[in-house]
């Protein structure tokens, strides 16, 4: 039995390391009612070995804002006599279709729009895997099936609505100082077709240059938006590592969709790139010296009321050693009150004065630092709600470009 069950256990391995390939994963196209158009899809072998794929139709619907899908698949009873469901109108061989190994296969299919179908958006997914449809529904534990997907996207003409809003574009922060910035554009299909928004973000600074641009959905068959949905996508831009780079800057976004009737909406949005790192190391070294020239005048003054007051010291001593000669006493350096007692002296009078001069420079540095302080913030805090993100710019009609109908080979 442990023999049997390692066998089965190989074998499950060998089958599920089987390498498909499939192209396009994405088929989109404009079709009118009543034309029949056909293409293929190409499976390509990648093992070493032939196999047998077989082919299934799933509906599908989508999943999220992050462009994943869901598979719906509908009963025969829901899908027998509905016009308006694709599965009616392709017609393609299920299988088993061999492939050679290390050989592809294109594998052809033909799309027959009914007459009555209804303008608008219609979708399905070819699936094509190496076991057939009545054996993945019955599921084994042994037989381990590769399957891969193919979308097709058709796009009926006739009376086609083609809008939509943009519910967000914003960034994740306010303030950046480094690394990269996230863009959030969140765009919401309001018609009946389906769109492919295309655009760009485009960075500029606070001199009004042009740093970045980020392109929305260019040279991709993906970022579609069905009928009804929102999509959501997140774009980064690497934020400059300079000095001279601080400042604001501003983020516009212009998107166009639309096939029948273009049209274009644009937004902005407002962000700041403050590199903390030198900038705090500029105002320590700035500050540092302010407190160096406050320490050094402080300790020049207090030297010089020292010198002052030894050298006032010393006249008193020369003047006490000549008892003979008279003592001078000027009366600038000596203050006396209506009642007949000594003030102050030279001494504590140079002192107060000296103080004083200190106490006023001082506070003279500190006020200019307050003031410099004070009115940065008061001009950042003016920009800051000067920028404030508004409401959504409205959608403006770009002149009509009619398309023709296109057939994908």
């Amino acid at each position: 039995m442990f023999l049997a069950l390692l066998f089965l256990m190989k074998g499950a391995e060998a089958q599920n390391k089987l390498a498909l390939t499939i192209t396009p994963p994405i088929i989109k196209n404009n079709i009118s009612p009543g034309q029949i158009w056909k293409s293929y899809i190409k499976v390509v072998n990648n093992n070493d070995e032939e196999i047998a794929v077989y082919v299934q139709l799933v509906n599908f619907d989508t999943n999220g804002e992050v462009g994943t899908v869901k598979l719906e698949p509908k009963s025969e009873a829901e899908i027998s006599g509905n016009d308006q469901l694709i599965n009616n109108w392709i017609v393609i061989d299920r299988g088993p279709l061999k492939i050679p190994a290390n050989k592809s296969l294109e594998i052809p299919f033909i799309v027959d729009v009914p007459d009555t179908v209804d303008p608008g958006d219609h979708h399905i997914v070819f699936l094509i895997g190496t076991m057939p449809n009545e054996a993945s529904n019955a599921g084994s534990s042994i037989k381990i099936s590769s399957m891969l997907g193919s979308l097709l996207l058709l796009n009926v003409s006739g009376d086609v609505k083609e809008s939509g809003v943009i519910r967000e574009f914003s960034s994740d922060k306010r303030f950046y100082g480094s690394g990269e910035t996230n863009f959030i554009l969140r765009f919401q299909n309001t018609g009946n077709t389906i769109l492919q928004p295309q655009g760009e973000i485009k960075i500029i600074d606070f001199r009004g240059n042009v740093k970045g641009l980020v392109n929305i959905n260019h040279n991709t068959s993906s970022g579609n938006v069905f009928p009804a949905d929102i999509r959501r996508w997140q774009y980064t831009w690497p934020v400059p590592s300079s000095l001279l780079e601080t400042g604001r800057y501003q983020a516009q976004m212009i998107l166009t969709y639309g096939n029948v009737a273009k049209e274009t909406t644009e937004q902005t949005l407002y962000f700041w790139v403050i590199n903390w790192r030198p900038l705090l190391m500029i105002v320590g070294s700035i500050l540092f010296v302010i407190f160096l020239i406050i320490f050094l005048v402080r300790r020049y003054i207090r030297k010089m009321i020292q010198s002052s007051n030894e050298q006032h010291e010393e006249n008193k001593t020369v003047s006490a050693s000549l008892p003979n000669r008279p003592r001078i006493i000027d009366d600038m350096y000596t203050v006396v009150d209506l009642k007949g007692k000594a003030k102050t002296t030279a001494t504590s009078s140079s002192k107060k004065s000296k103080k004083k001069m200190s106490l006023s420079l001082i506070e003279k540095i500190i006020y200019i630092v307050l003031a410099a302080i004070i009115l940065a913030s008061a001009v950042f805090v003016f920009y800051y709600f000067d920028t404030m993100e508004t409401g959504h710019t409205p959608i403006k009609e770009i002149e009509a470009v009619p398309t023709e109908p296109s057939n994908m080979n």
